[in-house]
């Protein structure tokens, strides 16, 4: 999310020239950052369950099992390698 963060607000930032617009947009991307950051607002999490794990939770699921397994296959070989 990072990455993409930074470059919507770069792109942002390149497109508004006028001092007003400027200020308006870092005030904005101040609140989203504070949102997004403190827990008491609960922005981070909205985001998760409402974008991202709906978005991305099936696509990573059957990366996730295939890492699982190797790490185990690649735990057990040390474990035999080692007695």
């Amino acid at each position: 999310l990072g990455g993409v963060l930074f470059c919507f607000t770069t792109w942002v930032d390149d497109v508004i020239s006028a001092d007003k617009a400027n200020s308006i947009w870092l005030s904005t991307l101040t609140f989203s950052f504070f949102w997004l950051y403190f827990p008491k607002t609960r922005g981070a999490l909205i985001v998760y369950e409402n974008i991202t794990e709906p978005f991305l939770g099936p696509r990573l699921k059957p990366l996730q099992r295939k890492m699982s397994n190797f790490i185990t296959y690649l735990y057990q070989t040390m474990a035999n390698a080692v007695h």
